[in-house]
């Protein structure tokens, strides 16, 4: 009950915003936050495009919620990195911002972040991942017929100013939210995008991507995605409904969200 009345909730959020933008195009969307890897990202390559999701939240209130699939652009002092790794351990990486092409999943609680897989091959490594550094922040690419485009001056207050002030705050957290929508994520990238996966993998996921259960030691943010893990993994083991991949995006949309609305509370004064 509890989950069905957040997915309920989220559909309502996506609602409204879309009822707002009229279900058309008529505002410049929101910038978004993207949660800093905690290490880098697996990408996944078929058809000659290589790809990896990442968490997102929403930077501006008063604007619209993207629509999936809009395109953004990493914005100044946003750092993408594609971090290659040999059979023998040895590392290459490279700056790959001028290569990737980046798109709105499920509103702004995520993003994908593509790339040919020509570069990816082009480092010589067998095994890719894509790193995400510190403040990073994606700015939605300029539409024709935008109502109300972003200026320069916001899109540099925005991601300058108003993301470090954010930054402290979520780094802050007791929650530790971010920690709980990043390994989410980790777990989410790991699953086929379509399909059931075996029970087998189920059972051994979170070890495979995570590593050992936490403890009650253990980063509280850690220990909360290990709940929803479970859950999920429980939902999905009965054989009704949701699969564990839905599952997952369900819940790390609902954290997401909770990460939002801490970000818009940051830049409130006395926030």
């Amino acid at each position: 009950m509890v989950a069905r009345s957040r997915f309920f909730a989220l559909g309502l959020v996506f609602s409204f915003l879309f009822v707002l933008s009229g279900g058309t195009v008529l505002a410049a969307p929101q910038i978004l936050g993207v949660v800093a890897s905690a290490a880098p990202l697996p990408v996944t390559c078929a058809g000659g495009l290589c790809t990896a999701e990442f968490s997102a939240f929403c930077m501006q209130q008063h604007r619209v919620s993207p629509r999936g699939g809009t395109p953004y652009r990493t914005a100044k002092g946003t750092i993408l990195t594609l971090v290659s790794t040999a059979p023998d351990g040895t590392q290459r990486s490279v700056v790959v911002n001028d290569k990737v092409s980046i798109q709105s999943k499920r509103g702004h609680f995520a993003v994908r972040v593509t790339l040919p897989e020509s570069a990816v091959r082009g480092l010589g490594g067998q095994v890719a991942a894509l790193d995400v550094g510190a403040l990073a922040s994606l700015v939605p690419v300029a539409q024709a017929g935008d109502k109300t485009p972003l200026s320069k001056s916001e899109i540099a207050h925005v991601t300058g100013v108003q993301r470090k002030i954010v930054a402290r705050v979520l780094a802050s957290d007791s929650d530790q939210e971010t920690v709980t929508v990043g390994t989410m994520t980790r777990l989410i990238s790991a699953l086929p995008r379509w399909g059931r996966v075996s029970a087998e993998r189920r059972r051994t996921l979170w070890r495979d991507v995570v590593g050992p259960e936490p403890t009650e030691a253990s980063n509280i943010g850690l220990q909360k995605a290990a709940k929803e893990f479970r859950y999920c993994q429980h939902w999905a083991d009965t054989g009704r409904g949701y699969g564990l991949r839905h599952c997952l995006e369900e819940m790390h949309d609902f954290k997401a969200d909770r990460i939002t609305k801490k970000a818009w509370k940051a830049v409130l004064p006395g926030g």
